[in-house]
């Protein structure tokens, strides 16, 4: 029996076979996949995220923040990995959906999660997503961006599926910043096996392949990403600015210091990451900034 929700069910099958990763029936329509889920099947989270407690809880609270202190109906987390931020999601929403393309992260976020309230989850490509549309009132897509090849193409599947006054919070690493330039260092330091080196941080380009990376990554410049939020249909609401807790001399900082830095100034261009809260609409053709 589909759940009763103000925005209806969640796709054109019963809402239970959403959780089992079941396509909607016009879901291959609408483009082609990203990249295949057995990419990203043996990445470990365990050893991934070990001794970055504090960016877990940085990026937990800023995501908060960005979705406000209103009650969130259904709310959809796009890329949940293993689940890092999912509990404090699944808290936060009247109805939570996770989804991703790897099937092992959710197995693994079904068997950690609270057995009286269980996450619905579906195995789905983010580029066609099993959901109707308007299914939702808030997603959120934290440390996915940078993995797009055509990051539009997602956003407006995620417009599709967003109510027309929902809100879409996201994570991105633009450049330049101080990642890129790490990336960099990295890169001109490390056995490229004749592969020529260049330099991501400052190229023209709009979107650059950053290496080295164990998986397709790509860095946008900040009038790129301003491009895609615009031509997917939103306006940017707020940005906030972090990264620093994540490289090893500053992991010792309180936390409470980066969440000052991400709230209390306009974005800084060189810190690593940005949080971008967006919501559907346009300003005169491109998005508000701050």
């Amino acid at each position: 029996m589909a759940v009763e929700h103000p925005r209806g069910p969640l796709s054109g099958y019963a809402d239970e076979a959403v959780t089992q990763g079941m396509e909607s029936p016009d879901s291959k329509e609408r483009g082609p996949p990203g990249i295949p889920a057995s990419s990203f099947a043996g990445l470990d989270f365990s050893s991934l995220w070990k001794g970055r407690e504090r960016t877990t809880l940085v990026e937990s609270e800023l995501v908060q923040r960005a979705l406000g202190e209103g009650p969130i109906g259904r709310l959809l987390e796009l890329g949940t990995g293993n689940g890092r931020l999912s509990s404090q999601l699944q808290a936060r929403a009247n109805e939570y959906v996770g989804a991703d393309r790897t099937p092992e992260f959710l197995r693994e976020l079904r068997g950690d999660s609270d057995s009286s309230r269980p996450p619905r989850l579906a195995a789905a490509d983010g580029y066609r997503l099993p959901f109707r549309e308007a299914a939702f009132d808030a997603v959120v897509m934290v440390r996915v961006y940078n993995f797009l090849e055509r990051p539009t193409a997602l956003l407006q599947e995620i417009r599709r599926v967003l109510g027309p006054d929902g809100l879409l919070v996201f994570s991105c690493d633009p450049r330049p910043s101080i990642a890129t330039l790490v990336a960099d260092v990295k890169w001109a330091l490390a056995d490229r096996r004749g592969e020529p080196f260049r330099f991501a941080t400052f190229a023209r380009q709009r979107s650059v392949r950053i290496h080295p990376s164990s998986f397709p990554t790509f860095a946008p410049n900040y009038p790129a990403l301003a491009e895609d939020i615009a031509a997917a249909g939103f306006r940017v609401d707020r940005v906030w600015s972090s990264g620093l807790e994540d490289y090893l001399p500053f992991r010792s900082m309180p936390a409470r210091f980066s969440l000052t830095l991400a709230t209390a100034l306009r974005p800084i261009p060189f810190l690593p990451t940005l949080f971008v809260r967006v919501r559907p609409g346009r300003v005169d053709g491109r998005p508000r900034q701050g």
